[in-house]
């Protein structure tokens, strides 16, 4: 002989009755609740209830709190506050930046001029310069480079 209510399931179980609710799974696990008569089995299983609840409170509430001690134990992170200095990029001179080879034995060129250095060394080191190139210019065109630069900077006198 049991009782149903919309909320909780009413049975006897032996001499007792015994009140479980909808999602009673089993006496262990479930809340549930026993009296002499359906209304105290009732109340008890309302006691049970809010017992559990409450316990589920207390376990979160602590799990919070474990939590938080477990942050404060936790050492700093040594590294935490020190950036390490960034590498800057050094970037290698590409051939656009240097020039084009006639522009780079050009230079050369220049710059012994400048240095002081006759046209004999002038042209042998442009000539040395020009064979470094994988794909060097033709001896005539370095010579006429040579020549072009030479009358430049010794203006011929009239």
């Amino acid at each position: 002989m049991s009782k149903k209510s919309k909320k909780c399931r009413m049975f006897m179980d032996g001499g007792l009755w015994c009140c479980v609710g909808p999602k009673f799974v089993n006496i262990q696990e479930s809340a549930s609740g026993y009296g002499d008569t359906p209304e105290e089995a009732h109340t008890d299983y309302l006691a049970d209830v809010a017992a559990m609840k409450a316990a589920k409170k207390l376990v979160k509430a602590a799990k919070k709190v474990k939590k938080a001690k477990d942050a404060e134990k936790t050492p700093p992170d040594p590294f935490g506050d020190f950036d390490l200095p960034e590498k800057k990029a050094v970037s290698k001179k590409v051939k656009k930046e240097k020039g084009t080879r006639n522009e780079r034995v050009h230079k050369a060129i220049v710059k012994a001029f400048k240095k002081g250095t006759n046209r004999a060394g002038v042209i042998s080191l442009a000539l040395i310069k020009n064979n470094k190139f994988k794909s060097p210019l033709p001896d005539a065109e370095v010579t006429d480079m040579v020549r072009v630069e030479w009358e430049r900077l010794n203006p011929a006198s009239e």
